[in-house]
């Protein structure tokens, strides 16, 4: 592999890379062949001590830089063991906004909520005519229609999905380019930010197209949730425990009923006559004569 055409002029993600810099990751990768990618890509961001304003390592954007400069062939990555590799036991996702704070939690996989990113897409688009987020929202939800239709998608179709995304976020970066590294913190446009996150958070964004456990969005959790987070900031904390715990039956109740398209007041109506509608399941379970007591009386003493 040579490194033709490497000058100290060459940024990606930010970082200005030459040969130098070059050399240290061919070192890094011939030093620790057995090492994940994942791993790789956190000890580079210690070696340059490249982080974030936070303090946090950027290991997303040292991941795109590693594959970047794969792609330009001056570089061997170790063969792939998982499409999102993570440390530890825990093999679950996390499916959140883009609040930083989020991926402190090494222990398990991160995977943003898309509909967080059709909304800001959508906005840029209709309220500041930004042409390149339109294409970027079609393109989104034809993933997610895909998705539905064929199911998992393949290592190789990932990879152009990756690309398509890649080549809409260049088209973007023509008018707010990325702030240099160590220009230190500056305004920037909306547009900026979000372009920002489309290239640091990229895998993090396309998760759901190889992981069939992943959702394209969160929005049932935080419809389930925020019924709970408006009790608590509008009419108050509960006094006691006994009224949270009923208070949290009856909406998880109503949560179930809706999910499973029954009329609410037919179901409280049989929740208090002490016949609480129960889903069907394989296993087929139902109340017990004290649980159904119990049930029916957090109804009633609510």
């Amino acid at each position: 592999m040579q490194s033709q055409g490497v000058d100290n002029s060459l940024i990606i993600q930010g970082r200005q890379i030459g040969p130098a810099e070059l050399e240290q990751v061919r070192g890094l990768l011939a030093g620790h062949p057995d090492w994940s990618r994942y791993r790789l890509s956190r000890e580079l961001c210690r070696g340059w001590n490249w982080r974030s304003l936070t303090g946090q390592i950027k290991d997303m954007a040292a991941r795109s830089l590693l594959l970047k400069l794969e792609e330009r062939g001056w570089v061997a990555l170790p063969a792939r063991r998982c499409l999102s590799p993570i440390v530890g036991a825990c093999r679950q996702w996390v499916v959140h906004d883009p609040w930083k704070p989020y991926f402190a939690y090494a222990q398990c996989q991160h995977a943003l909520g898309n509909e967080h990113l059709l909304r800001e897409l959508k906005f840029l688009w209709e309220e500041q005519q930004e042409a390149w987020a339109r294409p970027m929202s079609d393109w989104l939800l034809a993933l997610h229609r895909r998705r539905q239709k064929h199911g998992e998608f393949k290592e190789r179709q990932c990879k152009r999905a990756w690309q398509r995304d890649r080549n809409v976020v260049r088209r973007g970066r023509y008018r707010p380019p990325r702030l240099a590294p160590g220009q230190g913190r500056s305004a920037q446009s909306k547009a900026a930010h979000l372009l920002d996150r489309l290239e640091d958070f990229d895998w993090n964004i396309l998760a759901f197209l190889w992981d069939g456990r992943v959702p394209f969005t969160n929005n049932q959790a935080g419809q389930d949730i925020r019924m709970i987070k408006v009790r608590q900031k509008i009419s108050g904390c509960f006094r006691t425990r006994r009224g949270a715990q009923i208070f949290c039956r009856i909406r998880s109740y109503l949560s179930i009923c809706r999910k499973q398209g029954r009329n609410l007041w037919l179901a409280l109506q049989s929740a208090v006559n002490g016949a609480p509608f129960i889903p069907s399941s394989t296993s087929r379970w139902t109340l017990r004569p004290d649980q159904l007591q119990s049930f029916t009386f957090g109804f009633l003493a609510f």
